[in-house]
């Protein structure tokens, strides 16, 4: 069975009879601009709650409170398009007030998001990311998120689990959907990296190198990017290249270096052979060789490396004649044409 869509916060008692009395103080606090007082209002009008039931006025007030970005009266507004009271039924439009809200930290807009994901209302269905949702709103202390957590953990696959946890990750690396957070993000890549996901543990991994969100920390680093090779990961081995390139939280050892770099090349990560074009032109890993450095800023170039065509286009351009012939030979063993390969890094290429 599919999770109920909020009508009201969850878990928050059904507010009590309004006298006559309260309903003239609120109105005017409401009308001098008070906030609150507009949303408790509305919510009085929509529930016919000591005034006769009325979605005109309703709409007016949360409307008035959303104004002011009170969260409860947007997630209010998403739930009135939702259920078309008062105004045309519109799934779409809801979602975009759950939005608002949700963006504020409003645990019933983000329960209501999760639902929406859930059922596939005015969005495609996933899973994952109404898991993240309800995550969300069970953090921000909504029990029915609390019930819905628990139910798809039920439902769902231990690496959909994961992907839901990552989505929230993403969301506060991001800052889609909730207020960029760095520490937010580090904290979730670490729950869903603990649980086996590798790409979250080289972006766990990322975070602790260059302190982000957490302290840094290349040990721990190291450790992270070592889990997730075991499973097999590229970015995981350009991970760990570029610990050991750069000395960081274990003895500086380009070769080391040059062989993870391989492995991720070999995996097509235009990334690794860009770093390996710079450490055979620098001559980290021994005696500079101009060709191979070009040969493998060409073979990143060809899979969309913008940085390596560059370089390669500059590279080209300064090499000795007899660098030329040598890195014409590899090209051919690689099974480049060289003359097509002497058009494409024309100057023009690089941009």
């Amino acid at each position: 069975m599919a999770p109920v869509m909020a009508q009201r916060p969850p878990g928050d008692a059904i507010p009590a009879k309004h006298a006559r009395a309260e309903i003239t103080r609120l109105l005017e606090k409401a009308k001098a601009g008070n906030a609150a007082a507009q949303f408790t209002l509305g919510q009085a009008y929509a529930d016919g709650n000591g005034v006769p039931q009325n979605f005109d006025l309703a709409l007016k007030w949360y409307h008035q409170a959303a104004d002011q970005g009170y969260a409860d009266a947007e997630n209010a507004i998403g739930i009135m398009y939702r259920t078309g009271s008062g105004v045309d039924e519109s799934k779409e439009e809801a979602l975009s007030w759950y939005r608002q809200a949700a963006r504020q930290g409003s645990g019933p807009a983000m329960f209501n998001l999760g639902t929406a994901y859930y059922n596939g209302d005015g969005v495609g269905i996933s899973d994952a990311t109404a898991y993240a949702w309800f995550m969300l709103a069970k953090e921000a202390g909504v029990n029915s998120a609390a019930q819905a957590v628990a139910r798809m953990e039920g439902e769902m696959r231990p690496g959909r689990i994961n992907d839901g946890l990552k989505t929230i990750a993403e969301m506060y690396d991001r800052g889609e959907g909730v207020k960029q957070d760095d520490a937010a993000a580090a904290r979730w890549y670490r729950q869903a990296a603990a649980r086996g996901d590798q790409e979250a543990q080289v972006k766990l991994a990322a975070a602790l190198m260059a302190g982000r969100g957490v302290s840094r920390d290349y040990g721990e680093a190291r450790k992270w990017c070592e889990a997730a090779t075991r499973q097999k990961s590229i970015a995981g081995e350009v991970c760990l290249g570029s610990l050991y390139r750069g000395g960081l939280g274990v003895d500086k050892n380009p070769t080391e270096a040059v062989k993870h770099l391989q492995v991720a090349a070999l995996g097509n990560s235009g990334l690794a052979m860009r770093v390996l074009g710079e450490i055979y032109e620098s001559g980290e890993a021994g005696r500079a060789d101009r060709a191979e450095s070009l040969v493998w800023y060409l073979r990143a170039a060809m899979v969309g490396d913008k940085q390596a065509l560059e370089a390669a286009v500059k590279i080209k351009h300064s090499m000795a004649p007899e660098d030329w012939i040598q890195a014409k030979k590899k090209m051919r063993d690689l099974g480049f044409d060289p003359q097509k390969v002497e058009a494409f890094l024309q100057p023009s290429a690089g941009g």
